[in-house]
This record gives structure tokens, C-alpha cells and sequence, in this order.
């Protein structure tokens, strides 16, 4: 488990990933915000122009997080732009210093250039940490756990929303058989009134117990037989 965390934390696109999660909370609050003074706006418009714009809402969120995982920079360019610039600093040469034998000059020699380099670990001390410097780190900490959280949960989500679809699926061809000819008439003319052209299949359902509607490509229509 420690290997695996390891491994995950240390990965590019679990860094990306993380901090997309932790900056969708304020972008989804924004766009809910905007998406409620819309909707207040036309509440005296059609159902599907406020459909519409709550799933042209949806369609902005998901755009968003998709630029947000793209302009976030990789783990490794991530540092400081002092340490960087401390780093960058080219090596110096110290000159070569004559060394003279106490008895007399009777021979000098040359000590080699020494090469000093700043070390990033002193400039990493030097630089000052800032709030959100320090709240980064701490979150970078929890990435993994993060990540490991939210993919548990699309996958428990989808299996039980793939569940949910198949046993309704169920419904529709499990003791369905086709209404009567005045409940279809009817249907007929509301689709008329309603302006909906599309094909509306309707049945009666001896495991249904309430009137409902499933589907959207291809929508059918369950009536209880008990109605």
C-alpha cells in the first residue's frame, strides 16, 4: 500500500489530477453562482431554454476542469522562481594563488581553480515561504489520498448507477404489454399539443407502481396495470 501510494504520488498526472479536484470546488461555486442569477433571470421562460442552460452549465464545468489540468505546470517545474534564479547562477572560479616555500622563493606552484556552485538546499532555506506556499505543500501531502478517494467513489457511483440502469431496463421488457387504444389516442394528442415529435412508446407494467417516464433517446412511457 506504502509502494502504491508512493508510486502514485510521484506521478505527473496524479499531481495534475489533485490539484484539478481541489480547484473545481471554487470553479463549480462560481458557475453554480452564475447559473443561479441566470435561471432567476428567465423563470418566466420555457423549460427547455432553463434545461438548456443548466446543461450548457454542466457542459462549462467540465470544459473548465479540462483547461485547468492543462495549464497546471508539471511537479517538477513547480519551484520557486528565487530557487530557480539562485540556481541558474554559472559556477565561479577562484583564482590561482602563488604559494611561497618559507625558505626562500625557490619554487611555486599553483593551487587548481576551485569551482563553488550554490547549492539549491541553501537557497530552498533562504527563500521566505509565503502562506500559500505553505498551504500548497500541505495539500500537495494529501494529493494521493485525494486522488485515491475520488476514484473510489467514480467507481462505486458508476456501478451503482450501471445497476440502477439495468434492473430499469428490466422494466421495460419484464410483464410490459401495450396499453389501449384510447390511453395511445391520448398520448397521441398530448404529443400533438406538446409539439413533440419524436416517437413515444407507452405500456403498462405489472412491476411498475407508479407512472414513469424512462429514456430520452428512444422514451417509454410505463403506466402501473393496477391505473
Amino acid at each position: 500500500m506504502i509502494e502504491m501510494l508512493k508510486a502514485i504520488e510521484a506521478s505527473d498526472v496524479t499531481y495534475r489530477l489533485g490539484w484539478t479536484l481541489i480547484h473545481s470546488l471554487w470553479l463549480g461555486a462560481g458557475i453554480a453562482a452564475a447559473l443561479a442569477l441566470v435561471l432567476a433571470a428567465l423563470r418566466r421562460g420555457g423549460a427547455l431554454v432553463r434545461y438548456g442552460t443548466a446543461c450548457g452549465a454542466l457542459v462549462l464545468l467540465v470544459v473548465g476542469m479540462g483547461w485547468t489540468y492543462w495549464v497546471i505546470p508539471a511537479r517538477a517545474s513547480r519551484v520557486p522562481e528565487a530557487v530557480r534564479a539562485v540556481n541558474e547562477v554559472p559556477a565561479v572560479a577562484l583564482p590561482s594563488v602563488p604559494l611561497v616555500m618559507e625558505q626562500g622563493v625557490k619554487e611555486a606552484t599553483r593551487v587548481e581553480p576551485a569551482v563553488v556552485k550554490p547549492r539549491a538546499t541553501v537557497a530552498i532555506a533562504e527563500v521566505r515561504e509565503t502562506l500559500g506556499t505553505r498551504a500548497e505543500k500541505m495539500l500537495s501531502s494529501v494529493i494521493p489520498w485525494m486522488v485515491l478517494g475520488w476514484g473510489a467513489g467514480v467507481l462505486i457511483l458508476s456501478v451503482w448507477q450501471m445497476s440502477a440502469w439495468i434492473a430499469v431496463r428490466r422494466l421495460c421488457v419484464m410483464t410490459t404489454q401495450r396499453v389501449e387504444a384510447p390511453v395511445a389516442e391520448m398520448v397521441d394528442r398530448l404529443k400533438r399539443r406538446l409539439r413533440i415529435s419524436s416517437r413515444v412508446t407507452v405500456l403498462q407494467s405489472m412491476l411498475a407502481k407508479v407512472p414513469m417516464t424512462i429514456g430520452w433517446v428512444r422514451p417509454v412511457i410505463l403506466l402501473p396495470a393496477s391505473m
